[in-house]
């Protein structure tokens, strides 16, 4: 029977008792990466408590201060993890604290604001193609799959067709944005077929569309997802906003 919390016992924690459980685990055959892991989440815990014990409230208050620290929801099971074994070797599960499962909220689309910020980001990085992408599928609420449509041709009419989900839709190319998208194709040397190319001259890959994204908004403290084409493509203006153009000063 399970004494009341009350009268349960604290643990004391020092650090000769955290390197018996990694020799332990050593001895066991753990591989160094893991030792590795479970010595850096003991220090941790050892930070949290600056010499006090673990009690039967411990670990549920270090798990909440650590959301409040906004630290990862795998690193913050992965810690409790090694903690719960540290204690079931030391003789004291019922220290233990199994965390709720608690799924990380799902990335939001870029409010104008953030958009503009993201836009300022690469802009100041000099990454041009960052930028254009951010505003095609911001601007003009492109499909990332139809991307390849964006040709010097579609460009210079103002107009692509693309399908959407089995229809044929009619994108249109703001008249700023198809100055900036000629002037990118002429600098790049495009004289026609797509605007956004790899090296080789073919249509740039996802996972280089996703890094190019990525990196041109890197550095900013958002929620928002500015990775994703699907993301931007909910971006939405305010009336009359005007966005600076590539060569305007910042």
């Amino acid at each position: 029977m399970t004494p009341p919390e009350n009268q349960i016992r604290p643990l004391p924690f020092t650090r000769r008792s955290a390197e018996e459980f990694l020799a332990a685990r050593g001895r066991e055959e753990y591989s160094q990466s893991s030792l590795h892991r479970y010595r850096c989440d003991l220090l941790q815990l050892e930070r949290y408590l600056h010499g006090e014990p673990i009690g039967p409230d411990t670990l549920r208050a270090w798990e909440a201060d650590m959301r409040a620290r906004s630290y990862a929801p795998r690193t913050i099971v992965s810690r409790l993890t090694t903690v719960n074994g540290f204690l079931a070797s030391a003789g004291r599960p019922d220290l233990r604290y199994l965390p709720e499962k608690v799924e990380p909220a799902p990335p939001r689309s870029p409010t104008w604001e953030e958009y503009l910020s993201a836009l300022d980001a690469a802009r100041r990085q000099g990454r041009r193609m960052a930028w254009l992408l951010m505003r095609v599928f911001g601007e003009m609420q492109l499909p990332q799959h139809a991307l390849g449509e964006l040709t010097v041709r579609a460009v210079r009419a103002g107009t692509l067709r693309a399908t959407v989900n089995g229809r044929e839709r009619v994108f249109a190319v703001p008249p700023r944005l198809q100055r900036e998208l000629l002037d990118y194709a002429a600098a790049r040397g495009i004289k026609n077929g797509p605007i956004f190319v790899s090296r080789s001259g073919s249509p740039i890959a996802r996972n280089r569309i996703a890094l190019e994204l990525q990196q041109g908004a890197g550095g900013l403290q958002s929620r928002a997802d500015m990775t994703s084409s699907r993301s931007l493509n909910h971006v939405r203006a305010l009336p009359g906003a005007a966005i600076p153009g590539w060569a305007d000063a910042s």
